[in-house]
């Protein structure tokens, strides 16, 4: 009954000088048996930390860290922190924490397939080797080993019009089907390298410096102020202009409908000087016309030769017709000699001053002036 206690054989003490409080004082306290505390204010332990039952069907840990050594096991629902945070077992096989921030310090293993988020949104393994990430309940993009894709072709937009990625860093093809590329520069590209470009919409060419050619021909085309040179041939179906600034043109044909005179000669010459050959199409007509008033002079080193196809004549001044060596529709032909190696048809020979000297009738009869 005295303040004092009992006192073991190593000093351990167990007093009751406080009333209703029964004081064990040793290094280690061991119990064999059972524990049964019967009071609301639980054990209290040196640093005043407690374990109490003040609520019926509750144990409560009141300390700054609370440590396990061993496991735990709840047999209940939920575990809850102090601030409304809990871990809820509510659903059979499912673990739902509740917090306005979870955080993880180490690494999260997820053994299942998904990790679903509160809008339908998740981040699925569903296919074993790929990964994809669902929106509103429907995959969107997935990744594999080596791929980065779409789930749905054509469907997903890579960046908006509001809100642009910054640089694109590609080591490889980059195969589009559309390129619009409103401002800024392409350098160090080539382009159709692969594949030829079937359509260039270009507003300013720069190509190469003052070069445009063929791949084959780099330079074919060269610029300067005000100057197209073409290294060259220059195929072209019309050439349109006066041709006023067109020199030192050489070409082995040339094909026109109208060569026409500018304000000198026009000249056709070979480089030998020897002949000029000017022909029609066959069945078409060739006409060469002079300026009105001017001559039209045909000037020839050797022979001129006029020939026309068989059958067809030679015609002058809308009349006369020279075909296989006969001379028809010529009303009178003067010259100071004639001669007919064959024959000389005419039914009346006069002199120059229009006097008549020899008559021919038909049957071969001739009269003479003087004697008529």
């Amino acid at each position: 009954t005295g303040a004092s206690g009992i006192t073991l054989e190593n000093d351990e003490t167990i007093t009751n000088a406080t009333d209703g409080t029964l004081l064990v004082t040793s290094p280690t306290t061991t119990l064999s048996g059972g524990l049964t505390i019967t009071g609301a204010s639980g054990i209290t332990l040196e640093n005043d930390e407690t374990i109490t039952n003040a609520t019926d069907g509750t144990l409560l840990v009141t300390s700054p860290t609370t440590s396990l050594t061993g496991d735990l096991t709840v047999t209940g629902d939920d575990i809850q922190f102090g601030n409304g945070e809990m871990i809820s077992n509510a659903t059979d096989g499912t673990i739902a924490i509740t917090a306005a921030t979870t955080t993880v310090s180490g690494d999260l293993t997820i053994t299942g397939n998904d990790a679903t988020f509160g809008n339908n949104e998740s981040i699925s393994n569903e296919d074993d080797g790929s990964l994809k990430v669902k929106v509103d309940g429907t995959a969107q993009i997935g990744f594999t080993n080596g791929t980065f894709e779409p789930e749905t072709d054509d469907d997903i937009n890579l960046g908006t019009s509001s809100k642009e990625f910054k640089d694109l860093f590609i080591d490889g093809t980059a195969n589009l089907d559309e390129v619009d590329i409103d401002g800024g520069t392409i350098d160090g590209v080539s382009l159709g390298a692969v594949i030829d470009i079937s359509v260039a919409n270009i507003d300013y060419i720069k190509i190469d410096g003052t070069y445009i050619g063929h791949e084959d021909d780099p330079n074919l085309m060269s610029l300067a102020s005000g100057i197209l040179t073409i290294d060259g041939t220059l195929a072209a179906t019309a050439v349109t202009g006066d041709g006023s600034g067109l020199t030192g043109l050489s070409a082995s044909s040339m094909k026109a409908d109208d060569i026409s005179a500018g304000d000198d000669d026009v000249s056709i010459t070979t480089s030998a000087g020897n002949y000029v050959a000017v022909t029609s199409g066959a069945g078409a007509a060739l006409t060469l016309t002079s300026g009105a008033g001017g001559a039209l002079t045909l000037t020839s080193g050797a022979a001129l030769n006029i020939n026309p196809a068989t059958g067809s004549a030679v015609v002058l001044d809308g009349t006369i017709n020279v075909d296989a060596g006969v001379v028809t529709n010529a009303t009178s032909i003067t010259s100071v000699t004639q001669v007919a190696s064959t024959s000389l048809q005419t039914p009346l020979i006069e002199y120059t001053d229009g006097d008549v000297a020899m008559t021919i009738a038909d049957g071969g009869a001739v009269t003479f002036a003087q004697e008529a």
